[in-house]
């Protein structure tokens, strides 16, 4: 049964108001009135409200409609999702040392200066951490609160299966980023591309589409999924890298040098390293990985990204990335006729 699918921003106006209207009640029904606790859960709703691109619930949504599903289920299903989302970019700024976000100061900046402006006790930045960290063990949990709220009937055992599996998913993608980012031994571009796979290509891309033909009870096989997602996913991950280093720092919501001072194993960075001569490997050391380089040594790395033709090569990829998933979108129970219309948006992207 097909049914006409809301475009993306039809779609995220009427699940922001849904998605407001469940954070308000969570936030007004906690036994606690601590005026701290408060502010945690207030900064928490504030960041999950502010911007945010509603992909997940989109992809949740757009599969799940087109399958027969009704449109309330599928929003519930999103804010699930969302929910869950935001305990992972919590967590995900703790790890990058991360203290903007959307254009805002990250959960764990916002409370290392609320401790500090209010001359408490201790470090100020361990303070921070601690309670971004119980933040995002908040959202975790209201996400599967929220997941209770889906009216799954038959689907209920498969919603639940994916879910479990994106949790695992998400949380040892994380570790892979982590133990990449730390080794002094460059990865493989293998291990690179796979931990691309799993934290974009199947939790960005795959798991919110599986999630969306569960709860249409849906006859669609989780290979035939992941193998068109997977592809999309990853361009999406190359994009957001390139945009990182070369977008419009009000637009992404962050400082245009951050993945550089940072030293993020990116592909772009990936691509680039792997193409300099030992002269340019000088100029690239002095701004990557270094977080107090002057903005003449950042601005010369990220000129090497260009003209080593990394840059060009990754918008390539992610080009052609785009263009195999929607080869395969014909695959998709449905005909993949929404798929096709989302990927296609993918290649003009400015945030």
């Amino acid at each position: 049964m097909n049914q006409r699918i809301l475009s993306q921003d039809a779609f995220r106006k009427r699940f922001n108001r849904d998605f407001e209207e469940f954070t308000r009640y969570h936030r007004q029904k906690t036994p606690l009135r601590d005026r701290a606790v408060s502010q945690l859960i207030a900064q928490a709703c504030s960041m999950l409200l502010t911007s945010g691109k509603r992909i997940r619930p989109y992809l949740a949504y757009a599969s799940s409609s087109s399958s027969g599903a009704p449109l309330d289920e599928a929003i519930k299903l999103g804010i699930a999702l969302e929910l869950f989302h935001g305990y992972a970019i919590v967590h995900d700024d703790i790890i990058d040392q991360s203290d903007m976000r959307r254009g805002v100061a990250t959960i764990h900046a916002y409370f290392a200066t609320h401790h500090e402006q209010k001359h408490w006790l201790g470090s100020a930045q361990r303070f921070g951490e601690a309670f971004a960290i119980l933040a995002g063990d908040l959202l975790m949990a209201w996400s599967d609160l929220a997941l209770r709220y889906v009216s799954t009937g038959k689907a209920q055992k498969n919603i639940e299966r994916t879910w479990d599996d994106m949790k695992e998913e998400v949380i040892l993608g994380q570790a892979l980023d982590v133990s990449i980012g730390a080794n002094a031994k460059r990865p493989s571009r293998a291990n690179l591309m796979h931990m691309l796979a799993v934290k974009s290509g199947r939790y960005t891309i795959g798991r919110p589409m599986l999630l969306g033909y569960a709860l249409a009870n849906a006859a669609v096989r989780e290979e035939t999924v992941m193998r068109i997602a997977e592809p999309l996913g990853i361009a999406f991950q190359i994009q957001d890298d390139a945009l990182s280093s070369f977008g419009d720092a009000h637009t992404i919501g962050k400082p245009v040098d951050a993945d550089m001072r940072e030293g993020k194993m990116t592909l772009l960075a990936f691509e680039t390293m792997r193409r300099l001569s030992p002269a340019q490997e000088r100029i690239w050391e002095k701004g990557f990985g270094k977080p107090e380089a002057s903005t003449r040594a950042i601005n010369d790395a990220k000129n090497l990204m260009v003209t080593s033709g990394a840059r060009t090569y990754v918008e390539t990829l992610a080009e052609q990335l785009i263009e195999l998933s929607m080869e395969r979108a014909a695959d998709l129970p449905d005909g993949g006729s929404w798929f096709l219309d989302f990927a296609s948006r993918m290649r003009h992207r400015t945030a």
